[in-house]
């Protein structure tokens, strides 16, 4: 008995060894460091989420995503420079070339997807709203409906093209939006009441060549800003 119980003994030591020699340390790659991003990201923690997609980047300095949680979580805590410069990096970077891990975003089998180059366009169009550069807003807008086939997107049209992978509250009806108040703010009050029409109930034909028309355009404007259709 006591020669089995130091076999035993002796065995199980080995096999511990074993087990310790075997283990790997894991080491987060720039892909885990983003995705945590987004989980604090999602739970309103704009400024710690930042921290993580920074050092996705930091380790990879190619990963779309991470300048595309840059520049959403820029965004989100008023650091509108520094959101667009992210914005613009990680497009450009999705533009030029296309590495497997972006294949793996692309097809991982979420609905929505996530596509870095169409959320950092739609992401400089919020931005250059906000920055009140209406030119930009409006040329990414049209950039973003274009690419993903919602250029004559409708309220009535059934579902948006584009959802934003993140938050599926945001999507195509808000770039319209952007659309609408920057034509607006442009003091292109027709560009702005055919996007409206685009995202209300029919009959909506303000008097625009009146001042109480245009006021009633600007109340439209912001009424759907606090009441978006649903996606």
């Amino acid at each position: 008995m006591l020669r089995q119980e130091i076999l035993k003994t002796c065995l199980l030591i080995f096999v511990s060894l074993l087990l310790f020699n075997c283990r790997k340390i894991a080491t987060p790659t720039e892909m885990d460091m983003s995705e945590y991003g987004w989980v604090l990201f999602d739970q309103g923690s704009y400024k710690k989420s930042n921290q993580w997609f920074f050092e996705a980047v930091f380790e990879d300095t190619s990963y779309k995503d991470g300048y595309n949680g840059l520049g959403w979580t820029y965004g989100k805590i008023g650091e509108l420079d520094s959101s667009i410069s992210n914005f613009k990096l990680g497009r450009r970077r999705g533009l030029q070339d296309t590495t497997d891990r972006d294949y793996n975003l692309l097809f991982s089998g979420e609905t929505p997807p996530h596509n870095p180059v169409k959320e950092c366009t739609a992401g400089l169009a919020f931005a250059y709203h906000a920055k009140n550069d209406h030119k930009s807003a409006i040329s990414y807008s049209d950039t973003l409906l274009n690419s993903v086939g919602d250029s004559s997107y409708t309220k009535f049209t059934g579902t948006p093209g584009w959802k934003f992978s993140r938050d599926v509250t945001i999507s195509s009806i808000q770039v319209i939006w952007v659309l609408a108040s920057s034509y607006f703010a442009q003091g292109n009050f027709q560009g702005s009441l055919t996007q409206v029409k685009r995202l209300v109930d029919p009959p909506f034909e303000p008097d625009l060549t009146t001042v109480e028309g245009v006021a009633e355009l600007a109340e439209k404007i912001e009424w759907l800003r606090n009441n978006p259709p649903a996606p």
